[in-house]
């Protein structure tokens, strides 16, 4: 059964680095603000490509600084970059300070926060994820970009992460419930 999961695996590097590369290639053409998204989306292609084919004996250290902190770090300000007003860009800069105080509440008081993965963390991280996005389109909605959304790249982005981040919420609640029992 190990050969299937490292398949899997592969198959998901694999993916991630045709849509780096993509992006990358196609970035001139996306918008202004897209080179914090593909910075992002590097820490995470690296990341699984680079601990998929180093066998650690416990890489979550990896995982916790690279995708937990930085990768959400650079969301964050991905989604601060494209607020036109000074109240929306409070708001997510709170959304910001919030998610490094949350970081470092954990870090401190969590003894396993770098040996296991904390889902606490992970699961306050996309709360905060979805309520950038909230603000985005909000910010997005009361301006002149509602009439070409068609071609607007970060709401399709932003639609896509968000479909992704709600997908793993459930996931994160019924892994901790069942792993409880």
């Amino acid at each position: 059964m190990e050969w299937d999961r490292e398949l899997s695996s592969n198959i998901t590097s694999l993916y991630l680095l045709i849509v780096f590369i993509v992006l990358v290639y196609r970035r001139n053409k996306l918008d202004r603000n897209i080179d914090t998204y593909i910075a992002s989306l590097f820490i995470v292609v690296f990341l699984e490509t680079f601990l998929n084919f180093v066998k650690l004996k416990n890489n979550v250290i990896y995982y916790v600084l690279g995708s937990l902190l930085f990768h959400f770090l650079l969301l964050y300000v991905y989604y601060y970059q494209f607020l036109q007003t000074k109240k929306l860009k409070g708001l997510q800069m709170l959304i910001i300070l919030l998610f490094l105080g949350n970081y470092m509440f954990f870090a401190i008081d969590d003894k396993t926060f770098f040996t296991v993965f904390p889902i606490k963390t992970y699961f306050v991280n996309i709360i905060l994820l979805i309520l950038s996005i909230g603000i985005f389109f909000y910010n997005t909605f009361n301006s002149e970009k509602i009439f070409s959304l068609k071609s607007y790249f970060p709401f399709w982005l932003s639609i896509s992460l968000g479909v992704l981040y709600l997908g793993i919420l459930p996931i994160l609640v019924f892994s901790k419930l069942v792993g409880q029992e």
